[in-house]
C-alpha cells in the first residue's frame, strides 16, 4: 500500500510491503526529488533522518545483505548529490542473514558511513567482527576485516559461481582469531590479496591452529570459458591424525609429522575448491605414524586410500607383525589429480617391519577405489643392529645369520599383493593369488630326457 498526501506541508511517501517493511521518503515540493528517507523492517518508521540521509532499522526473519552490497557501495561511498541520498546507517536484527553467499543465524548488523569509510559490525552465532570499506577518488578501493570469530557455513550457491569480476574486487586485508572454512577449523587466519589485470591475486593465506599450519598463495582469473583458480598450498602438522580429525575424516591414524603440498588448479573461484574438482599434483610426506587396526568408520579416509582396512587384512597373513596395526617410519608419494580422479605409482609406506608400495587410482566423484598394494615384510631388518648392541661383532654376525633363516622361513610370504576396490564406505581388500612356481624341469627349457 502506498500513500502520498499532496496538500500536506511535507510531501512524504509511505509504502507498506506486506507487513515486512515500511518505507517513508520525503520529496521536494518543487521537483519531487528525494530529501530524506527511512526503512523500518518489521515495523513502522517513527521518524525521518536529517536532510540528504537514508537509514535502515528494525528486525526481520531474513535479510539478504549481499543484495544490499551494491547499493551500499554505490551510495555509501559517494558524496551527497543534489538529486540523491547518502545512506547513513543500517541497524538490523535478523534471524538469518545472507553474507558472502552464506547464511548466518541470529545476527545483529550495524552499518555506518563516516569520513568516506563504510563500517559494518556483525554480532552473531557464527560471526563476530567488523568490516571496513574505502574507495578513493581515483576509484581504487580496499576492504579490511577483523573478526573474533568467523565460522563459514556451506555456500548457498555451492560457491561455484560469482557475479563479480575478480579484477574489480577491492584489495583485501583479512584477519580472524577463530576461522572455520569447509568444516575445517583453521584457527588464527590472515588473508592478503589484490586485483590484477585479468583477475585477483591472493598473496597469502596463513592459518595456524593447534593441530596444523596452512599456507597458500595463488590466482583467481577469468578465462575464455569461465573462471579458474591456481593455487600452491602447503599443510604441515606434528600429527597427521589430528589433521584428519580436524577435517572430520578419520581417527584411525595416530602421530605422523606431516607435509602435504598441493600444486593444483580447479574451475571456478577459490570458493569452488573441492577434491573432486582438483587437477594437478599433491605430494605427501608423513614421518613416524601409526595406522590402527580398529575400524572407526574409515571409509572417508580422504577417498585416496582405505589404509585402516589394510592392517586388518595383513593381520590375517602376518599376524605377528601387523596384529596391533601398522607403525611406519615414513610414508611418501605423489598423487596426480585429474578431473575428479587421483592416481599414484610411487606411494611408499616404509618401516622396520615392512615396506608397502601402493599404485592405482581413486574416483573422487563416484567414491570408489582401484589400488594394488605390494607388501614386503622386513621384520628382520633390525636384527643385526640389535645383535651388535647386545654382543658386538659376534652378536651382529648372529643377527645376520638369523635374518637369513627368517627370510628362508618366510618363503612365499616374503612378498604379498592385495587389491582394494569397492566404495569408500565398504572397501574390499583381497589377496592377489600368485601363479604356481615352475619346477626346475618346467623352467629349464631342455629337450633332453
Amino acid at each position: 500500500m502506498v500513500s502520498y498526501p499532496i496538500r500536506a506541508e511535507h510531501h512524504v511517501v509511505t509504502a507498506d510491503f506486506l507487513s515486512q517493511l515500511q518505507l517513508k521518503m520525503e520529496l521536494s515540493k518543487d521537483d519531487s526529488r528525494p530529501i530524506r528517507a527511512a526503512i523500518e523492517l518489521g515495523g513502522q518508521v517513527e521518524a525521518l533522518p536529517g536532510e540528504g540521509l537514508f537509514v535502515v532499522n528494525g528486525a526481520t526473519p531474513e535479510f539478504d545483505l549481499d543484495g544490499w552490497v551494491d547499493l551500499a557501495i554505490d551510495r555509501f561511498a559517494e558524496a551527497q548529490e543534489s538529486d540523491g541520498l547518502t545512506i547513513k546507517t543500517a541497524n538490523v536484527d535478523a534471524g538469518r542473514v545472507r553474507i558472502f553467499d552464506r547464511n548466518f543465524n541470529n545476527v545483529q548488523l550495524n552499518m555506518s558511513y563516516n569520513n568516506g569509510i563504510i563500517t559494518g559490525d556483525f554480532d552473531g552465532q557464527g560471526i563476530s567482527g567488523s568490516v571496513h570499506y574505502y574507495k578513493n577518488e581515483e576509484g581504487a578501493h580496499s576492504m579490511s576485516g577483523e573478526f573474533e570469530r568467523l565460522i563459514m557455513p556451506d555456500a548457498v550457491a555451492e560457491g561455484l559461481t560469482m557475479d563479480s569480476d575478480p579484477s574489480e574486487l577491492p584489495e583485501i586485508h583479512f584477519y580472524s582469531k577463530e576461522f572455520s572454512y569447509l568444516g575445517v577449523d583453521l584457527g588464527e587466519t590472515r588473508i592478503e590479496g589484490y586485483p590484477i589485470k585479468n583477475g585477483f591475486h591472493i598473496e597469502s593465506v596463513a592459518a595456524q591452529s593447534p593441530r596444523f599450519n596452512f599456507n597458500a598463495r595463488g590466482d583467481w582469473f577469468r578465462v575464455e570459458n569461465g573462471e579458474r583458480s591456481d593455487f600452491d598450498i602447503r599443510i604441515t602438522s606434528e600429527s597427521l591424525g589430528t589433521v584428519l580429525e580436524a577435517m572430520d575424516i578419520s581417527s584411525a591414524m595416530r602421530g605422523g609429522q606431516t607435509l602435504v603440498h598441493f600444486d593444483a588448479w580447479w574451475e571456478g573461484p577459490p570458493a569452488a575448491f573441492a577434491l573432486e574438482r582438483l587437477n594437478g599434483e599433491m605430494d605427501i610426506s608423513v614421518v613416524q605414524g601409526n595406522i590402527l587396526t580398529a575400524d572407526p568408520g574409515a571409509g572417508r579416509m580422504l577417498g585416496l586410500f582405505s589404509l585402516t582396512e589394510l592392517p586388518r587384512r595383513l593381520a590375517m597373513d602376518f599376524r605377528d607383525v601387523f596384529d596391533d596395526g601398522f607403525s611406519f617410519d615414513e610414508a611418501k608419494g605423489t598423487m596426480k589429480l585429474e578431473n575428479g580422479t587421483s592416481y599414484t605409482d610411487d606411494m611408499l609406506l616404509s618401516s622396520t617391519v615392512a615396506d608397502i608400495n601402493i599404485v592405482g587410482s581413486a574416483d573422487l566423484v563416484e567414491q570408489t577405489f582401484d589400488y594394488e598394494f605390494v607388501v614386503r615384510p622386513g621384520v628382520s631388518k633390525t636384527l643385526p643392529v640389535i645383535g651388535a648392541i647386545a654382543g658386538g661383532p659376534v652378536g651382529a654376525a648372529a643377527g645376520l645369520a638369523l635374518q637369513a633363516i627368517l627370510r628362508d622361513a618366510l618363503g612365499e610370504a616374503a612378498e604379498a599383493r592385495y587389491t582394494i576396490g569397492g566404495t569408500w564406505e565398504e572397501p574390499v581388500v583381497e589377496p592377489v593369488e600368485r601363479p604356481p612356481a615352475k619346477s626346475i624341469e618346467e623352467g629349464s627349457g631342455s629337450d633332453e630326457p
